[in-house]
């Protein structure tokens, strides 16, 4: 086979290619770029190589002229976004996502190390300056504050946002999440305002019917009023797990032990991914029914799963139950 020939260099190209030789492999391809330019598939072989080598700005030339070629820039959006990402272009970066503040979700779920959450910030930052009115950006900024442990930057976000957020849901969303931090950080009151203000603005936001009838029966207030919120989740999600745990916690707390087990039992058979507080939960129900073997079987499996309880290891060694 002639070394001048597409098929040979082709070849040449992917054994440096398989051999890590990743070098070798761009100059190979730049070399054929050069003399076989009608060949697009080239353009999007160079432009992965390109990506694994954080060479973006090459990346994304290519990635233009493989567009123009075969017509799909649309496809190509998502690969240009995290070019700019990475290359701190944040409005450009932002041109090239539909939606925005699901981005934001979905970049916040993906990153490993500070270095990562601090480009999210960047690019949270810039969607709340291309779209001040919706929520996303400062619910996930206040979120990263939080992960920063800035809890100033935490409420002024959010104040931000439920200041300038059009839509009810949206601004329910923030004082739901301002609810959550308030109770976090011990100041229960201040988080049992936010949860009616985010009621007033979505009165079926099932987050913060959940999370506020949950901190009620934490603190023993209000029970009968809790309850009747919790009941309005399972309403609208009879089998989600968490929501079956806290309507069964309630009834736990006025004492109708038998009802809370039959929850309990049904949010284990539901749960996604095993709980500790749904486990510890059930441990507590069976002990009030009077089976102290299984409730210190199940206490046992919380503590398998990390519980964080400040009882559990009290519980078993005591075996009974304690508040």
């Amino acid at each position: 086979m002639e070394p001048e020939n597409y098929w040979y260099q082709q070849f040449l190209a992917t054994v440096y290619t398989a051999r890590r030789k990743t070098a070798e492999a761009i100059s190979q391809y730049e070399q054929m770029m050069v003399k076989f330019p009608g060949r697009s598939e080239l353009l999007i072989v160079l432009a992965n190589l390109y990506d694994e080598t954080g060479q973006y700005e090459k990346e994304l030339r290519l990635l233009e002229r493989y567009a123009r070629l075969e017509d799909v820039e649309e496809e190509l959006k998502g690969r240009r976004f995290l070019c700019y990402l990475f290359l701190n272009e944040m409005d450009s970066a932002y041109y090239e996502v539909d939606n925005p503040g699901q981005m934001i979700r979905l970049l916040l779920e993906g990153v490993a190390n500070i270095s990562g959450v601090e480009t999210v910030l960047k690019f949270s930052s810039t969607v709340a300056k291309h779209r001040p009115d919706i929520y996303e950006p400062y619910y996930y900024s206040a979120i990263i504050h939080n992960i920063k442990d800035d809890t100033a930057k935490v409420f002024s976000t959010l104040d931000e946002g439920i200041g300038k957020v059009s839509d009810r849901d949206g601004i329910a969303q923030l004082y739901s999440l301002k609810g959550q931090f308030y109770y976090s950080n011990g100041m229960t009151d201040q988080a049992f305002i936010c949860y009616d203000s985010a009621l007033v603005y979505n009165p079926d936001e099932t987050v913060s019917l959940n999370n506020y009838a949950y901190f009620l029966s934490l603190q023993g207030k209000n029970l009968e009023q809790a309850l009747a919120m919790s009941a309005r989740t399972l309403e609208k999600e009879p089998l989600n797990a968490t929501y079956l745990d806290t309507y069964a916690w309630i009834l736990f707390k006025l004492q109708r032990y038998e009802e809370a087990l039959s929850y309990l039992e049904k949010a284990l058979r539901y749960i996604d991914e095993d709980n500790a507080d749904i486990y510890e939960h059930y441990g507590d129900v069976l002990y009030m029914c009077g089976e102290k073997e299984k409730a210190l079987e199940n206490w046992h499996r919380a503590v398998q799963l990390n519980s964080e309880s400040t009882t559990i290891e009290r519980k078993i060694k005591e075996e009974k139950y304690l508040e």
